[in-house]
């Protein structure tokens, strides 16, 4: 299976942000976020002259839900603008055991055994490389080819992945 992909950096930064809000981390911080919310809710009903107080909670509490939100906008600019790999056609081409990727000025092979793990968001899916970096296929540019995709993923032994079905 073969598809061509041209990234773009609104897609890009949408993808990064939704990916830090469902990990761990960005859950924690959000969460974190949150309950200073709810604290400063409970200071303004107790006490409301402890308007100090209750000012910093909400601060906070409105800082924590933002900080990954500005986080993921500040790594994708980064990261987008200075990896001209994001910027070039692409092309991956997807056989029983290697991943093939093609680019203006790069040429990649992988075997599926040496990929990290494999997740299926929303509107993309993406293929780990390490624990921490991977490759970005949007479901789009599958199109109907989704589900021999997710076969292929699934028929890759050893391979950890988390598909929605």
């Amino acid at each position: 299976m073969k598809i061509k992909i041209k990234y773009d950096f609104r897609r890009y930064l949408k993808l990064l942000s939704q990916n830090t809000y469902t990990q761990k981390k960005g859950i924690f911080v959000v969460g974190y976020g949150i309950l200073l919310l709810l604290l400063g809710c409970f200071s303004l009903l107790k006490s409301p002259e402890k308007l100090f107080l209750i000012t910093l909670f909400f601060s906070f509490g409105v800082f924590m839900i933002l900080y990954p939100l500005i986080l993921s906008k500040r790594i994708a600019k980064r990261s987008f603008y200075s990896n001209k790999m994001l910027q070039e056609k692409t092309e991956f081409e997807f056989i029983e055991d290697t991943i093939k990727i093609t680019g203006e000025s790069f040429k990649t092979e992988l075997k599926w055994s040496s990929i990290h793990k494999v997740k299926e968001l929303k509107g993309w899916f993406l293929i780990y490389h390490s624990k921490q970096s991977f490759y970005m296929i949007p479901k789009e540019t599958l199109g109907s080819k989704q589900s021999e995709f997710r076969d292929i993923i699934k028929n890759q032994k050893g391979l950890n992945y988390k598909l929605k079905e």
